[in-house]
């Protein structure tokens, strides 16, 4: 596990991605809140993206509700967004970045934190089924804001096994 409420934020094809450790919500009611900071990349090649996030995760009885409020983002586009799993649950490096082009792409650092496991999209299945479910994804306003806010029923729209361990698992925009 990464240490509790350290968060980073890898670029990824020009655009952020946000990866956050999780505390563990699994035995009580709990509510954390993380903020990420930028992990290495060639400023130029994200077009100096200043991309920030602030995400809480939120543990009520059998519901977990998750919002992800970034800024910076790209405007006026979707933002696919995620929670990874069972890789060696830490931020990529830049040395992911295997194609030299001074962003890590999301199949570069997935190694580091792990497959879908759940999509955060806005409505329907969150199953890794809808990980490009771009018609469910939150889109920035043309500041490059958005705050995405879902609950997720534990056994139905999250798995138990995820909510029970969810500090081995990350949140990826």
């Amino acid at each position: 596990m990464l240490n509790s409420l350290k968060s980073r934020t890898a670029v990824v094809g020009g655009l952020a991605v946000l990866a956050m450790a999780v505390p563990s919500v699994a035995f009580a009611d709990h509510n954390t809140t993380s903020t990420g900071n930028p992990v290495p990349h060639r400023p130029a090649a994200s077009g100096d993206s200043e991309t920030k996030h602030t995400a809480t995760i939120t543990r009520k009885g059998d519901y977990v509700t998750v919002e992800v409020r970034v800024r910076g983002a790209a405007p006026g586009l979707v933002h696919a967004q995620h929670i990874h799993g069972e890789g060696r649950n830490r931020c990529p490096k830049i040395s992911r970045d295997l194609n030299g082009d001074g962003l890590i792409a999301t199949k570069e650092g997935s190694p580091d934190y792990g497959p879908v496991v759940v999509a955060l999209t806005t409505s329907g299945d969150t199953s890794a089924a809808s990980t490009l479910a771009v018609d469910r994804f939150p889109v920035a306003n043309s500041n490059g804001r958005y705050t995405y806010t879902r609950t997720f029923k534990i056994g139905r729209d999250i798995p138990k096994s995820i909510a029970k361990e969810i500090d081995h698992f990350h949140i990826v925009v």
